[in-house]
């Protein structure tokens, strides 16, 4: 399949400051799918510790990982993931535990005590 091109009412559609999967989904606006590459992590048995820059997407790519261990395929219709057990062995979903912690707050905070 070859590249998308925008046309002007896209636009709209793209997340400027969409940080959860599920809003992202229920508001459709656009994704680069990422989803099989998410479901190859979610396959691993062992920790995954994962780092991205700043503006990078990590609160996207975490609350993604949120949405697929607490409502399962819920909030993936349309997406890759959602036939990934025609192509490899089916995952049994089922909902884990996610400790995310959020710097943001805390970066705002710190800026607003050294302007004080």
């Amino acid at each position: 399949m070859g590249p998308t091109i925008l046309q002007d009412e896209d636009f709209d559609r793209i997340p400027l400051s969409t940080t959860r999967f599920s809003e992202l989904r229920a508001l459709n606006q656009i994704y680069v799918d990422k989803t099989l590459l998410i479901y190859k992590i979610a396959r691993q048995r062992s920790p995954v510790y994962l780092t991205r820059p700043s503006r990078f997407g990590k609160s996207l790519l975490l609350s993604t990982f949120d949405s697929l261990f607490s409502k399962g395929l819920e909030d993936f219709k349309g997406l890759s993931i959602k036939n990934s057990g025609q192509k490899t062995k089916p995952i049994r979903w089922q909902s884990f535990p996610l400790l995310i912690t959020e710097y943001l707050p805390l970066q705002i905070l710190m800026r607003i005590s050294v302007r004080a």
